[in-house]
């Protein structure tokens, strides 16, 4: 992309380039806004409209799903070197800078929202992963990671999958006046800026959706947002932030220069360019700080495929199935009751009355009678609802066993596994998927670390070294498809396999098993044992090579 020169007398002319920009990425953002409040309300409550429902299938289905696309406590990494960059020494560092890795993983938050950002997708077809160096008050840097929803995030070309060939990215932001003040005590239009900076009317009214449809139509001068949470029926919470203070829209657009041959990101309100930087000062020169984790892309749409929109014609229809049946239920605690024959004197109290537990009415005419209409509630109803919970099971792609649920015709362990292994392959493909977004996000927080961070590392052979020195070419890989619950048995098998091989040794072990509980405890533990039988070993040969020697061990004995 074409920008003005980076010179003062055009910074009017390229806030007005980077703000067209940025309407650009940004126009189906009201639309999105709206069909995502939508799909979360479904997710939530199983309604469009988040009104109560009586059981509400699509929450746990999607849940279950995304837990086997991504498990938080058994995915390891490990670093891959490219071809032209590997030499013994880096290579003696691969461990200590892969564990570094694992432990930057969880440190930064990315785990937790690597689990929210794949659960999210499942409703929303997209979230964004974002991780950036912040600088702290004694010079140093700390990475940190966030999530970013899809309708505060918009792209050059919806019809590009591909997040890293988007020509430009933009990303809106909410900040209160404290937070802008401290984003801007530096720098010299802070005055301008802050008292430029537009609000919302007091009296905007109430809105439900305080972030999610916060992005009003980009051609409203509004920057700001406002909002009470509306009270819910029967004390359930609508799960929206109650926000007192007034909120301010920035937005950050990251697009990229022809001049520079880099990106440049602007950050702006709807009125002044505040910050016009490459990108090089901010995190990663030639890569993008953020990351799209979807469980279901599409080939020509950036923002992938939403569960929900599947699952809610089921919903819909279990919902009104439960609401007949309940019905039939009440019918049958209380059934019509009707009096045939000739009535005299009956009033509603009378009626009231006999409708009570142990009512009696007299009816006072010979050949009257009471009967009750009790309807009778056939199997084909429970067996209907059966069918419409495995067809919540099968839309999602999923097996019953996924679910706790025996298989049809499965008699042992080994049977159900292959059935797991065979019936899940389409919730697996979707697990490789979520893998290779997820390499990527620790690839980013690796490069940023190598780029701030100046703590020391020590490696097995005793150097000590930052991970600045290490090639910035390496990548991050998933290590043995361990983010997926679907893959733990099968790699299970597969290590202790090679054990019994003498392929692997002890240690290797211990690093491949996933999900092993104390795992630093027994390496620590194993290392002890075998400095143990080092320092055995050489006594042993010391005393081996004194008797070849003629000396004696021990003291010598009296004559």
């Amino acid at each position: 992309m074409k920008f003005p020169p980076r010179d003062a007398k055009f910074r009017q002319e390229r806030f007005e380039a980077a703000h067209k920009i940025m309407r650009h990425c940004m126009n189906s953002a009201p639309q999105r806004a709206i069909e995502n409040r939508i799909r979360k309300n479904i997710y939530l409550f199983g309604t469009a409209s988040g009104e109560d429902t009586r059981l509400n299938k699509v929450k746990p289905i999607l849940r279950r799903l995304a837990s086997f696309l991504y498990s938080q406590d058994s995915i390891q990494f490990w670093v891959e070197l490219l071809a032209d960059e590997f030499n013994a020494q880096c290579f003696e560092w691969l461990e200590t800078v892969s564990d570094h890795i694992n432990d930057a993983w969880h440190e930064t938050c990315a785990d937790e929202k690597a689990r929210l950002g794949v659960e999210w997708s499942t409703v929303k077809g997209a979230m964004i992963f974002y991780a950036k160096a912040d600088a702290l008050t004694d010079s140093s840097y700390i990475v940190q990671s966030y999530l970013i929803e899809p309708e505060n995030f918009g792209v050059w070309r919806e019809d590009i999958t591909e997040l890293d060939r988007q020509e430009a990215v933009c990303h809106a932001s909410y900040k209160s006046r404290p937070e802008l003040e401290r984003l801007l005590v530096r720098h010299p239009q802070r005055a301008e800026i802050l008292a430029g900076l537009e609000t919302a009317p007091s009296d905007a009214g109430v809105n439900s959706n305080v972030f999610p449809s916060s992005l009003s139509p980009l051609s409203s001068d509004v920057s700001a947002i406002t909002g009470i949470a509306p009270e819910t029926p029967g004390g359930r919470s609508n799960y929206q932030p109650d926000n007192p203070d007034v909120l301010y829209r920035l937005y950050e657009l990251t697009a990229w220069d022809d001049t520079l041959g880099d990106f440049n990101v602007f950050t702006f309100s709807s009125q002044h360019l505040i910050y016009d930087r490459p990108l090089s000062e901010l995190s990663v020169s030639g890569l993008y700080p953020y990351v799209k984790i979807s469980a279901d892309e599409m080939p020509g749409y950036f923002w992938g495929a939403s569960g929900v929109d599947d699952l809610a014609p089921l919903q819909e229809w279990n919902a009104d199935r439960l609401a007949k049946l309940d019905k039939l239920f009440g019918l049958i605690l209380e059934p019509p009751t009707a009096v045939i024959g000739p009535v005299g004197g009956l009033t509603e109290e009378k009626v009231a009355q006999f409708r009570k537990g142990r009512g009696v009415m007299a009816l006072g005419q010979p050949g009257s009678d009471v009967k009750q209409f009790q309807p009778q509630i056939p199997d084909s109803a429970f067996m209907m609802l059966e069918a419409v919970e495995n067809y919540f099971i099968e839309t999602a792609g999923m097996r019953p066993a996924m679910f706790g649920k025996p298989e049809p015709g499965v008699r042992t362990e080994g049977m159900a596994a292959s059935y797991l292994r065979l019936g899940g392959s389409e919730t697996r493909a979707r697990a490789l998927t979520i893998e290779r977004q997820l390499e990527q996000c620790a690839t980013l927080i690796f490069l940023l670390k190598r780029k701030y961070e100046t703590t020391k590392l020590q490696a097995a052979n005793g150097d000590v070294f930052t991970l600045s020195l290490f090639p910035e070419g390496a990548r991050v890989r998933v290590d043995g498809h361990s983010s997926s619950p679907l893959f733990i048995e099968d790699h299970s098998q597969t290590v202790m396999a090679l054990a019994r091989l003498g392929v692997i040794d002890e240690r290797s072990i211990l690093d491949l098993l996933p999900s092993l509980p104390y795992r630093s405890l027994f390496k620590y533990r194993l290392k002890d044992r075998w400095m143990a039988n080092m320092v055995a070993e050489a006594v042993h040969k010391r005393q081996q090579q004194d008797k070849r020697e003629g000396k004696e061990a021990g003291p010598k004995k009296a004559a």
